[in-house]
């Protein structure tokens, strides 16, 4: 941008030039609570539950690009929410079995079946608004609008996630004030389950087993 202010009928012959430095810094703080029964009484389960925050200047993706400043300048202007943080995430691991049986046909068809599910919930990831337009005459290409409000505060939906209406361009030459990773996605549960039973028989001489599975 600088060249080519200066230049303008050659400005055009220049190309982006980017600027990597190891000043940044990351702050992450977290609390883990952990439940676990290890196999007893033809059960095992294992809960853990995670609540953290993680603060740096901006998000690298890759090695030597990645997220940009919004004010090359000021490094601290940038200081928000990390891109991968989650501030929930919630595991559950299931394996259960039913007992071995062998005194009536009921009992033998119910008997060793094993279950196994695991369970995952976690809350949104952060992504920064932005006006897709340089209005602060930087070259930059990441401004971000001013905010007056809480863009979070809303019934969320499909068609609006975030509230627009607290947002307006930033004024030509200025910055926005809106915070980079301000605004945070939809969480995910997933859930994976798997029930089956292997029944063993004789064949060839050899022991042998087919399995029934349901996942």
């Amino acid at each position: 941008r600088m060249l080519s202010q200066i230049n303008p009928q050659t400005g055009s012959a220049f190309s982006s030039l980017a600027t990597v430095d190891d000043g940044a810094n990351s702050s992450y703080n977290a609390m883990l609570v952990t439940l676990n029964h290890r196999l007893r009484e033809h059960f095992s389960l294992r809960l853990n539950y995670t609540w953290s925050h993680c603060i740096n200047e901006n998000g690298i993706q890759s090695e030597i690009s990645g997220g940009y400043y919004q004010d090359p300048y000021n490094r601290a202007g940038n200081r928000r929410n990390c891109i991968t943080d989650v501030r929930q995430i919630f595991n559950a691991s299931l394996v259960a079995g039913t007992p071995h049986f062998t005194r009536n046909l009921v009992e033998r068809l119910i008997s060793d079946w094993q279950l196994s599910a695991i369970v995952t919930a976690r809350a949104g990831f952060w992504f920064s608004p932005g006006t897709g337009t340089d209005a602060s005459l930087t070259g930059v290409g990441a401004d971000r609008p001013n905010v007056s409000g809480n863009p979070n505060d809303i019934n969320r939906s499909l068609n609006k996630w975030f509230n627009t209406a607290v947002y307006s361009k930033n004024q030509p030459g200025t910055y926005g004030n809106a915070g980079r990773d301000s605004l945070v996605g939809p969480g995910s549960t997933r859930v994976d389950l798997a029930l089956f039973r292997s029944f063993p028989f004789q064949a060839f001489e050899k022991p042998q087993s087919i399995q029934f599975r349901i996942e």
